[in-house]
């Protein structure tokens, strides 16, 4: 009987095992059915509250978003750090699809191909002008036509180098590390758009300047030319009819 006692051990902590795992797959199971419903195993959708799943993943929410009640959309969350971030992507009562981040609205695409992102006064601080020169800092900034080298066609593309950019514009470009261990730049093109603006005023302001010179250098030009007709006019009253001194011969 001896022998017999390693099988018994061996068959009662496989049965162990199977209890284990069936009891784990029937809670999983239930989990996953209970927030899952996936009714199209042919084309291998899944579906989100929503019980006919029209893409390979189709999530529906209630209307509005997640400020009705602060769960609807979708959420990622990191994990594994003292200060997790979360992003909700959801789409919006008007039809626009907007990212939110710790709760608060970030980005949003409208249904008119439009992209807005928050610039509300109240979620800022330090308010302050940008600083002069930035018309020198636009000019130094060299515009590029390129391809991709990863693009499936010819299209022409436009717009600046990172690196390039930059030197000019350091807090416009970040370095992020990608999982085959490269670095990639990462240009801010929307951060340009105030330091375009503020070139523009400064170039503005010195277009004012010269208008305002050449505007007198217009006033003197007529003041002078005003003058010249007056001469011409007087000289033009005087007699002709003035005897000529005679010229003694010798």
């Amino acid at each position: 009987m001896l022998p017999l006692i390693p099988i018994v051990f061996r068959i009662h902590n496989q049965m162990k095992k199977s209890i284990l795992a069936l009891s784990f797959t029937c809670l999983f199971s239930t989990a996953i059915h209970a927030q899952v419903q996936t009714n199209d195993e042919t084309n291998k959708r899944i579906g989100i509250n929503n019980p006919t799943p029209g893409f390979t993943f189709h999530l529906k929410h209630n209307n509005g978003g997640p400020q009705v009640d602060g769960t609807n959309g979708l959420a990622i969350t990191t994990t594994g750090t003292t200060s997790p971030y979360t992003w909700v992507l959801y789409v919006g009562s008007d039809g626009s699809l907007q990212f939110l981040q710790e709760g608060a609205l970030e980005v949003k695409f409208t249904a008119n191909a439009t992209m807005d992102v928050v610039s509300d006064e109240t979620r800022k601080k330090d308010i302050d002008s940008i600083p002069e020169g930035q018309l020198a800092n636009i000019l130094r900034l060299q515009a590029r036509q390129y391809r991709f080298k990863d693009q499936k066609d010819d299209t022409l593309n436009y717009g600046f180098i990172a690196q390039e950019a930059g030197k000019v514009f350091p807090s416009l470009v970040s370095v992020e590390r990608e999982p085959n261990g490269k670095d990639s730049y990462m240009m801010n093109y929307i951060g340009l758009t105030p330091f375009l603006v503020k070139a523009i005023q400064e170039q503005q302001a010195i277009i004012t300047e010269k208008e305002a010179e050449i505007a007198k250098l217009n006033e003197r030009q007529n003041e002078m030319e005003q003058r010249l007709q007056k001469m011409e006019a007087n000289l033009a009253s005087l007699p002709t009819n003035v005897s000529q001194p005679v010229v003694a011969k010798r």
